[in-house]
């Protein structure tokens, strides 16, 4: 999936990241166009499913009884996601423009998310300098990308059977079975 989403209203029900409740300036609602809390502009999920083939009726495996009917009705599974990060706004921790609300967005002065980025520094907070008092920071909502997610789940399963109506199903699954490490939005305030 490919897409992009861009309102002007934060803080509504779908604004799935912090970003404010209110707009920044309640003067100027354009100051608040940016990206949709739940954008996430690239997304591939994949559940791709097979049973192995070993045993009775398979190519492999089917003439030994024995070795069929250990190898015999296996399959695996899985769950494949991998996409882009949400956005996130820069903010800052006071009521810098003195218009009665807790957090103001900072000026921008350089380029927010620099390469490499490392769990340490994800973004560039040198990009960022306070506003002057009394006047709104020039930062746009939900301007940053938080990482990016990748999960792998696997299942392998094997069906027995116990008689002719019944089935007993022997499954081990794996979440995240390669330990793929994923992080959340850094910290938005300075």
């Amino acid at each position: 999936m490919h897409g992009k989403s861009i309102d002007d209203t934060p803080g509504t029900p779908y604004n799935v990241t912090p970003s404010r409740s209110s707009a920044a300036d309640p003067t100027n609602f354009r100051r608040d166009r940016g990206l949709s809390g739940f954008d996430i502009r690239n997304r591939l999920r994949h559940q791709p499913g097979c049973e192995l083939p070993f045993g009775k009726g398979k190519p492999y495996l089917s003439r030994n009884k024995l070795a069929s009917a250990i190898a015999g009705g296996w399959a695996i599974s899985g769950i494949l996601t991998l996409q882009d990060g949400r956005p996130f706004t820069a903010l800052v921790s006071k009521d810098n423009a003195n218009v009665l609300s807790s957090v103001d967005r900072p000026n921008i002065i350089g380029e927010g998310q620099r390469r490499p980025q490392t769990v340490q520094q994800w973004i560039n907070i040198g990009a960022f300098g306070l506003a002057p008092a009394g006047t709104f920071g020039n930062g746009g909502r939900n301007n940053l990308i938080a990482p990016s997610f990748k999960n792998l789940d696997v299942a392998v399963s094997r069906l027995f059977r116990v008689g002719d109506r019944l089935a007993l199903q022997f499954r081990a699954e794996a979440f995240n079975a390669f330990n793929h490490p994923n992080l959340d939005a850094p910290v938005q305030t300075f």
